[in-house]
């Protein structure tokens, strides 16, 4: 029964008295219930609305009921109009109402609601108010939403397989380009990818892709995800389904994921592997750059469902994918042969030529015809030893790799150098079947290092120049001074003989006393005795000086020498001797040089001339550092400078110590750095050190070591193999 009393009240009156019952009140304001209470005008005025508005809305109670077309504010425009039309409407029998529909919060936001409201009506039936309350609902239209999409997306996976089935597709890329797109339509995808596994590069190779027709080129992905996953499969260990809802977010929380795809414009993806025999074969990969993700993590086991399903097609499809996998690794393999900056030459096992790559074809003049069934050794140029062919045929024959230095000749008679990898090519059952070679032309690299290492020995040379002239001008003067003497002493002798003939030739019958007298005061005139006793000595001044000239020239020559290009077995010690003695006027001022060679050490296998150039710049650098220690003027005192060779084993090891400042803990890991120096400005370009460690280590297969103390000294530990054995053990 209506309560007719209540009905008849005014708006205002039903107010206050709604507000008197305060426990009533307060049990709706503290909950989700809205109470409100609608006039039936043009624009749908709110009379009263509990306070709790205020939490659901943004707006306050009071607002909402001064604002008079506030209707038009909070009603979701595509909702108004029906609502509108829907109050109207209502049977004269009708009391109660139920509607949904959704409201506009004041900061924009969309939510649902439910509105169950009493019909107020005048007493000739016409709607006066609505009065009732207003209930948030949005999370269960969500969950309704939810439920129903995602019945609607296990309904399309299930399809993918009965589309494939009924229409008898039978072609792998035709079959996954479906499932990308049919899936990826439906879940509102911008981008979607097929990637295939390839085994060969350990990588995902790009198979079929999908732009939503409103995005450009440069929305382009690419093959991003194949970066990405290398990453999360390192760090997870596991492939499975992944669905990232913010990528900026995840890539910050996995600091070990990482990769051009992590600064890419992709906000959201979804990955889905499939299997074929329990391996990965592949991924579809779904990208979100401008559309909303309308996918979330509770909905992994619908996808998990359609790895399942893409795996049971790749089973049936198993042979042709398989053979396709195998198509598309030997396209890749054929594009990076016929496109390598490298010679590469493939030989039967009797070295018979029977492929050659265009790199050969440009770099030798022979094209693949002529090559075909020839030999390289149409290549042959004389310079490489017969027993390094022989080393190289037994090491490929055993099924191990040969790695090493031709200077060959091309077609034209031009000569070009090659550093060559030749590894033999087994079958199944290990048999050697063929031989392959990989060439690269080091033609310029070789013609820069010998500049590099002429440069740096004649830049040598030239700073040394100077100390050299001085070392030679010495001995030089007292040979003039002795020459000279020698000469004045010849005329003297020689005028004295013509004198004395003339007086026993002029007429007269001299007595034997008057001859004797003649001669003794001609003898003391002119000194004779004194010039007999000098005579000698000034001639074995003059040779010691001639020889310390020879040695000094000797030394020398044999520093600026070319020297062999290719190694030899040289006199390690006679190297260290002659680059002491030119360095001479380096370090007599501040220093003694201390020699201690293993005489014993009659050859090492190596290029001389430029380990010299390694000893002169360690004798120079410790020369400097004992001037810096001592002063620029030292009042007598001077360093050391000590240099030994001794064997270790199949090894020669040279000592290089000084009594000099010493280098730092902090700079001893920097000094074999390019361009790495302590010294003052004009004094070292930090180029030293680095070239004698690459001449050491990368050219003789040798070690340095440093050990320096601060204010102390520094020795320089070099080790070289003495023979070919031992460097072929140093190398491995």
């Amino acid at each position: 029964m209506k309560n007719k009393s209540f009905e008849k009240l005014t708006a205002e009156n039903k107010i206050r008295l709604l507000k008197k019952f305060d426990r009533i009140i307060n049990f709706i304001e503290k909950n989700t219930f809205i109470f409100f209470i609608w006039k039936n005008e043009e624009d749908w005025p709110i009379e009263y609305v509990s306070e709790n508005v205020s939490e659901l809305l943004g707006y306050t109670a009071k607002e909402l009921i001064e604002d008079k077309k506030i209707f038009s504010k909070i009603i979701f425009e595509d909702d108004a109009k029906a609502l509108k039309e829907e109050l109207k409407a209502h049977e004269p029998s009708e009391d109660l109402t139920r509607k949904e529909y959704r409201l506009v919060k004041k900061n924009g936001e969309i939510i649902w609601v439910e509105d169950r409201s009493i019909i107020i009506r005048t007493e000739s039936g016409e709607i006066s108010y609505f009065e009732g309350v207003i209930i948030d609902i949005t999370n269960r239209k969500k969950l309704e939403e939810t439920l129903k999409y995602r019945i609607e997306l296990e309904q399309r996976i299930v399809e993918i397989s009965n589309y494939i089935f009924r229409f008898e597709i039978t072609d792998i890329n035709e079959a996954l380009s479906y499932a990308m797109r049919h899936i990826g339509a439906f879940i509102k995808m911008d981008i979607g990818h097929v990637y295939l596994v390839d085994r060969m590069e350990n990588k995902l190779e790009l198979n079929d892709e999908f732009i939503r027709s409103s995005l450009n080129d440069d929305h382009r992905i690419l093959n991003l995800y194949n970066e990405f996953y290398k990453h999360y499969y390192k760090s997870t260990k596991e492939v499975k389904v992944l669905i990232i809802q913010n990528l900026k977010e995840y890539c910050k929380e996995n600091n070990s994921i990482h990769g051009e795809l992590c600064e890419s414009n992709v906000k959201s993806l979804i990955a889905v592997p499939f299997f074929m025999n329990h391996e990965l074969a592949g991924f579809l990969v779904y990208y979100y750059l401008s559309n909303e993700i309308s996918v979330f993590e509770n909905d992994l086991e619908i996808f998990e469902l359609l790895s399942d399903i893409l795996g049971n097609i790749i089973n049936n499809f198993a042979a042709q994918f398989e053979k396709q996998k195998i198509n598309i690794q030997m396209r890749k393999l054929q594009k990076a042969v016929e496109q390598s900056a490298n010679s590469i030459v493939i030989t039967d096992i009797n070295g018979d030529i029977e492929y050659v790559n265009p790199k050969f074809e440009s770099l030798t003049g022979y094209s693949l015809e002529e090559a075909i069934g020839n030999n390289p050794r149409i290549l042959k140029s004389g310079h490489t030893k017969p027993e390094e062919y022989e080393t190289l045929w037994k090491t490929i024959l055993k099924g191990e790799t040969w790695t090493g230095e031709f200077k060959n000749i091309a077609k034209d008679g031009s000569a070009f150098w090659e550093t060559a990898t030749i590894s033999p090519i087994k079958s199944n059952d290990g048999i050697i079947t063929n031989f392959i070679a990989i060439k690269e032309d080091i033609t310029e690299r070789i013609k820069v290092e010998n500049q590099l290492a002429l440069s740096q020995k004649m830049e040598s040379i030239g700073q040394l120049a100077a100390g050299i002239a001085h070392e030679i001008n010495t001995p030089m003067q007292y040979i003039g001074d002795n020459i000279n003497f020698l000469a004045d002493s010849y005329d003297l002798i020689l005028k004295l003989i013509y004198d004395f003939n003339a007086f026993l030739e002029d007429g007269n019958n001299y007595t034997n006393d008057q001859i004797r007298d003649f001669y003794q005061n001609a003898k003391e005139e002119l000194d004779l005795e004194f010039i007999l006793e000098e005579i000698p000595e000034a001639m074995e001044q003059t040779k010691a000086g001639v020889e310390k000239v020879t040695k000094i020239v000797r030394a020398m020559k044999d520093f600026a020498h070319p020297g062999f290009k290719k190694k030899a077995f040289q006199n390690l010690n006679k190297g260290i001797e002659d680059t002491v003695i030119i360095s001479k006027n380096e370090w007599k001022y501040v220093a003694e040089v201390e020699l201690d060679l293993d005489q014993s050490i009659t050859g090492v296998y190596c290029l001389l001339d430029e380990l010299n150039q390694v000893f002169l710049n360690m004798i120079v650098n410790a020369a400097q550092a004992i001037a810096e220690k001592i002063g620029d003027k030292p009042s007598g005192e001077t360093g050391k400078i000590k240099i030994s060779t001794k064997k270790e084993g199949g090894n020669v090891v040279i000592t290089i110590s000084d009594t000099g400042t010493g280098i730092s803990a902090e700079n001893q890991n920097k000094i074999f750095d390019p361009f790495f120096t302590t010294k003052e400005i004009g004094k070292g370009t930090g180029q030293g050190l680095a070239i004698a460690h690459d001449i050491i280590v990368n050219k003789h297969n040798g070690a340095v070591e440093v050990k320096s103390e601060e204010g102390i000294g520094t020795t320089f530990i070099i080790t070289l193999p003495i023979d070919r054995n031992m460097e072929k053990k140093n190398e491995t």
